[in-house]
């Protein structure tokens, strides 16, 4: 490659003055979520010799904003999803991103590269990379990415239905807040599955809502299925229209340990390298699912395995659920939620507080400094 470019999509809500909008409109809670109304692309690299050969890296990691672009002066496929290598190219064309997902991307540059937003402006500009030069056009065509080793799920011995429910205009359904899955919201009583290392299992996604809805699996990547049920795309985050139904099938659940929670949950960002759901989307509404570690391994990076946490019980054991030296960020997250929630300009005078925080190996104590903020209306997490 003559250059390896990475494309951060971004979208952003300004108030009149054209500073960030701190103000929150509770009507997004239950319909698209918090749109913004500026697009934008951050680029690491923004000149190009016509007849560059490149790798263009895309993604979305926007709370609530599907992108559907499309991008002129290259011509080339796309190569991987989400990280994971295509075992065929992809002619490019309008390319969909929804939050956290990935596409990447091998094209000769064209002309000057310009990424745009087809919806739903018709053609929005979000960036571009200008040309500077040019260089011989190569003729050698451009060929899959060697395949990432994932194990390809056996005999399925599990199946569960989620059903995605809540949002303006849905009927009612039997969880507490503005969104459910399976009547519930908030956090389960217990994983939908509950699977030993290895055991391949299937979920059929069923969205009754009037919204698209991205579903993140923390920490592994799955198959997504066409509707004869054969495996397509292995990635770690699909989109589920609405009135749409998606079955996927994962292979390995452990990686290397036990996995003793199966917990889809609604996208929250890009995938950490746990089990442990993290953090908040603004559609969400609280439906979020903690559970137990499950130490596993760096998917589709190119980098080595993260190192494991020995499990403490023998496979295919499920202990209760506790916190472990994993959750620690989870466990933080919610705590300043908790703290953002009231007013603490007034509430607080010590100008910091500390948290105290367990985990079955040790206690952790969390400093948290304190600042007005500009609007005077809370305090900033420093």
């Amino acid at each position: 490659m003559d250059q390896d470019i990475t494309a951060i999509l971004f979208d952003i809500r300004l108030d009149d003055t054209g500073q960030f909008d701190m103000e929150f409109d509770r009507a997004d809670f239950i319909t698209a979520g918090r749109l913004g109304n500026l697009m934008t692309t951050f680029l690491s690299s923004e000149q190009a010799r016509l007849g560059d050969h490149i790798r263009l890296r895309l993604i979305n990691p926007t709370p609530d904003r599907i992108f559907e672009i499309r991008i002129d002066g290259l011509t080339g496929f796309c190569v991987a999803y989400d990280g994971m290598p295509l075992p065929e190219l992809v002619s490019l064309g309008n390319l969909k991103l929804a939050p956290a997902q990935r596409i990447d991307i091998i094209a000769d540059v064209t002309g000057d590269v310009i990424l745009r937003e087809t919806v739903p402006s018709g053609g929005e500009e979000l960036g571009g990379i200008m040309l500077n030069g040019q260089r011989q056009i190569r003729s050698a065509p451009i060929a899959p990415l060697p395949a990432n080793l994932v194990p390809a799920p056996g005999e399925i011995t599990q199946t569960a239905d989620l059903f995605m429910q809540g949002g303006a205009g849905d009927g009612a359904h039997g969880g507490f807040g503005g969104w459910a899955f399976n009547d519930v919201s908030g956090l389960p009583n217990k994983p939908l599955i509950s699977a030993r290392r290895d055991e391949a299992v299937q979920v059929r996604m069923v969205n009754d809502t009037a919204f698209p809805h991205g579903i993140h699996l923390h920490g592994h990547h799955f198959w997504e299925t066409d509707q004869n049920g054969a495996r397509t795309h292995l990635r770690d985050t699909t989109l589920v229209a609405p009135g749409e139904t998606m079955t996927i099938q994962t292979g390995s659940l452990g990686g290397n340990g036990s996995s003793d929670g199966f917990v889809p949950s609604e996208i929250r960002g890009s995938a950490p390298r746990t089990a442990v759901p993290k953090g908040l989307v603004s559609r969400a509404d609280g439906i979020l699912a903690r559970r137990p570690e499950v130490p596993l391994e760096a998917q589709g990076t190119g980098h080595p395995p993260s190192q494991a946490v020995p499990s403490a019980n023998p496979v295919g054991s499920h202990p209760p659920q506790r916190p472990s030296a994993l959750s620690v960020s989870s466990i933080c997250a919610i705590a300043v939620i908790d703290i953002l929630a009231d007013d603490i300009s007034g509430a607080v005078t010590a100008p910091k507080v500390s948290m105290r925080i367990k985990t079955r190996r040790k206690t952790q104590v969390i400093q948290l400094l304190l600042q007005p903020s500009s609007k005077g209306r809370s305090s900033d997490i420093l």
